[in-house]
């Protein structure tokens, strides 16, 4: 299940003014996300990059899944 939202029903949602300080809260939030987010497809692309290394010297060919 999930939930799809369409463009003609956001419109109708009212969205407050935020104070300096929530505006601030946000902005701390939104950083320590993108943050996140690099740290873990840093840790994505390493751990990709690291696959082949335990194949040792046989080089045997990765399936799709693991590829991906």
């Amino acid at each position: 299940g999930f939930y799809q939202m369409h463009g003609h029903v956001l419109d109708k949602i009212p969205i407050p003014n935020a104070s300096i300080q929530q505006s601030a809260e946000i902005a701390k939030l939104a950083e320590t996300c993108q943050t996140s987010a690099q740290e873990i497809l840093a840790a994505q692309v390493a751990f990709t990059r690291r696959i082949p290394d335990l194949a040792g010297t046989n080089q045997l060919k990765l399936n799709t899944k693991l590829q991906q």
